[in-house]
């Protein structure tokens, strides 16, 4: 039992460390197929995010006349500009967490793979390779708890505390302002003469310079610093996984085992092969004793006649 636990646990932690000598020559597996997940397939899916075509002009300028109230601004209040942030951070939730969920698939293939590998042992104790099956996916699934959480906590983080002034974000800013046509004077008096409108007015089919402008500004800052918070997410997605699944599953597997399965007061059940070996064995025992006594009485002819 112990030696079959530690050559499962030897074969599944090289495996998704990438020293494994189980090489599949035809699609990628373990520590490779990881590797991509973390890497390519993440920063893929968070290419795909591109604020610009989540805010449409109606939004932008609805959310610029509501954050003004009686007094006229300039462009947009910081906590309007704030919202229309925080809900494109937030959508930086979903492929992480696609991410997370393909590692622990992977990781249930390395799984299955060394199962395969060690068939002819597990299938004599098919209790234990069951209760092995069994124990590395409870403990998959609490790791993957883990990190669902600590995804969706830094998604969170980021979205409820917008940092404006970055210097990263405050020189963009700066820079935006400089390249308009209008100056803060103009932008100001437009912005104010327009409180005057009715909301279908500054809504209209047909934008006026200034919203024109406002809108564009706005689309350029939420997507520099959704750039910034995602360029920063990259970074830490993939470490978070690697830390919480993959390098906790290699450095405790063993252990959990055999916490679990060697000290557990059903050891007994665990080392009994499977009832098929039992019989084909109790039948062989039979013959084997029959065999005997067919020699015993025959020596026993032997020995009369002499």
């Amino acid at each position: 039992m112990v030696d079959i636990i530690e050559e499962f646990c030897n074969g599944f932690k090289s495996s998704i460390v990438g020293k494994n000598r189980y090489i599949q020559k035809k699609v990628l597996v373990g520590s490779a197929q990881i590797n991509v997940a973390l890497d390519e397939d993440l920063a893929r899916s968070l290419k795909k995010i591109v604020p610009q075509d989540d805010l449409d002009d109606v939004e932008i300028l609805t959310v610029i006349c509501n954050s003004r109230g009686i007094e006229g601004s300039v462009l947009i209040t910081e906590a309007a500009y704030q919202d229309l942030v925080r809900h494109q951070i937030k959508r930086l939730e979903e492929p992480a967490l696609k991410c997370a969920s393909t590692v622990n698939c992977e990781i249930i293939n390395i799984m299955k793979i060394w199962n395969t590998f060690l068939e002819k042992k597990m299938q004599r104790l098919p209790y234990l390779s069951a209760a092995i099956t069994d124990e590395v996916t409870e403990l998959l699934t609490e790791r993957h708890l883990v990190v669902h959480d600590l995804l969706k906590n830094y998604v969170a983080i980021q979205a409820s505390f917008i940092k404006t002034i970055q210097i990263d974000f405050n020189t963009e800013m700066q820079d935006l302002i400089k390249k308009n046509t209008l100056s803060k004077y103009e932008l100001l008096t437009t912005t104010s003469e327009k409180e005057e409108e009715p909301m279908q007015s500054i809504l209209g089919d047909k934008p006026t310079d200034i919203q024109q402008m406002q809108c564009k500004i706005v689309r350029q800052l939420v997507q520099k610093y959704f750039d910034i918070v995602k360029l920063a997410f990259l970074e830490y997605c993939p470490k978070a996984i690697a830390h919480t699944v993959v390098y906790f599953m290699e450095r405790n597997i063993q252990r959990r085992l055999m916490e679990k399965l060697h000290k557990s007061e059903k050891i007994d059940q665990l080392v009994r092969e499977c009832e098929t070996i039992e019989e084909q064995r109790k039948l062989t025992t039979d013959k084997i004793r029959a065999m005997d006594s067919a020699l015993e009485v025959i020596r026993e002819i032997k020995n009369s006649r002499i």
